[in-house]
């Protein structure tokens, strides 16, 4: 699908008009966008320019190598809570440097080990949980990004 017809789409699909669209681009970018602008994205007869298509990924939510027709499907943005915060991955590391201080002193109590180990294998299977969560709701966009790179 083409970049005009993938607009027309999407401004639907997001419940704009053309006039709403003009307004929201106009809002983002310094510029005077009016409806015939993008009726004439809409039908071929002219292209916006940089600053415009990255105001239009925003607005509409989408990637610009989805909005030009480069990917195929709509990968949607990774949000926030997919990805585990910083802090929770650094108490994890926290967690690892424990047991690796604990594993090279002799006089270490082993039910401390065994407790730490613990916390550390419901953090991972936490994180585990989150991959597999990420991966359904991306999936198939990962499946065809990964067909598409795969090289013979």
């Amino acid at each position: 699908m083409d970049f005009s017809k993938r607009l027309k789409e999407l401004r639907e699909k997001n419940k704009l008009s053309q006039t709403d669209l003009a307004n929201e681009i106009n809002a983002k970018v310094d510029r005077n966008i009016k409806r015939t602008t993008i009726s004439n994205w809409e039908n071929k007869n002219a292209i916006p320019d940089l600053y415009i298509l990255i105001a239009l990924c925003e607005i509409l939510h989408i990637t610009s190598d989805y909005l030009l027709g480069i990917d195929k499907i709509d990968v949607g943005p990774l949000v926030n809570e997919d990805i585990p915060s910083y802090s929770y991955l650094q108490g994890i590391e926290q967690k690892i440097d424990e047991i690796v201080k604990i594993q090279n002193d002799p006089n270490a109590d082993l039910e401390t080990t065994r407790e730490y180990l613990g916390e550390l294998t419901g953090i991972s299977k936490e994180l585990v949980k989150k991959a597999d969560d990420i991966f359904v709701k991306h999936g198939k966009a990962i499946r065809y990004i990964n067909q598409d790179l795969r090289v013979e």
